[in-house]
């Protein structure tokens, strides 16, 4: 017996991608979150002052229980966001890789689009790495830090020039080039994503090709007949 074919409508390629849409969006904004918590957090240590604030006392001879507080909060709230960029960074990810396949397979459209945000995912994920724990004795770092690596680089850093502008380059600038690559993801992902649901939307997605039919062999041409016969 043959095996059942089965067709899918362009509904379900809309339902699939708007899936795929829910998903994305779900990792990019923790994504989002999660470095701007390390942004804040370096805002608050290097501007605000709040290590420097923490355990010191007030003008009342009070400890100043609000540095205290903030610097314990940051103290887990930064390593969380590390973990939680990177996890939803590979995330972003496999759900662009599907959508590029489903793209591809379906020949829904819209390839370019996702093809971008795809390979864009790809240096969004090696820029959230933390390389300064995985590669220990490598001068290589990534956008994503705890607040002990922080105050450490405080510690030792001089008032030398080049120092400095590492140093932000380092906890300031890197975090805000990486928001600007999940931008560019995110905006990528939503032109090709237009691009499928009018083409959907307009049922003009390219039909997937039909398998070869074998060929049929040759009929032999009749031979016209002779009034005598053959001879």
């Amino acid at each position: 017996m043959s095996a059942r074919q089965y067709t899918t409508s362009a509904s379900e390629y809309a339902k699939a991608f708007g899936s795929i849409r829910t998903a994305k969006n779900i990792f990019w904004l923790l994504l989002l979150l999660a470095v701007l918590v390390q942004i804040a957090g370096f805002v608050m240590v290097e501007f605000a002052g709040m290590i420097d604030n923490a355990g010191q006392q007030t003008a009342a001879g009070e400890p100043d229980t609000t540095a205290t507080w903030l610097y314990e909060v940051l103290h887990w709230a930064m390593p969380t966001a590390k973990i939680v960029a990177v996890v939803t960074g590979l995330l972003l990810v496999m759900t662009l890789m599907f959508a590029v396949k489903l793209s591809l397979l379906e020949r829904l459209g819209g390839v370019a689009g996702l093809m971008s945000a795809f390979f864009w995912s790809l240096i969004l994920f090696a820029m959230l790495i933390p390389w300064q724990d995985v590669l220990t004795d490598s001068f290589g770092a990534g956008a994503l830090y705890s607040l002990g690596d922080l105050q450490r680089s405080r510690t030792v850093l001089k008032e030398d020039m080049l120092e400095q502008v590492l140093f932000y380059a380092r906890y300031l600038a890197y975090p805000i080039i990486a928001l600007l690559v999940a931008l560019i993801v995110q905006l990528k992902f939503g032109r090709g994503y237009r691009q499928i649901m009018s083409s959907l939307a307009g049922g003009t997605q390219a039909q997937p090709a039909q398998p070869a039919q074998p060929a049929q062999p040759a009929q032999p041409a009749n031979r016209p007949t002779t009034p005598g016969g053959n001879k």
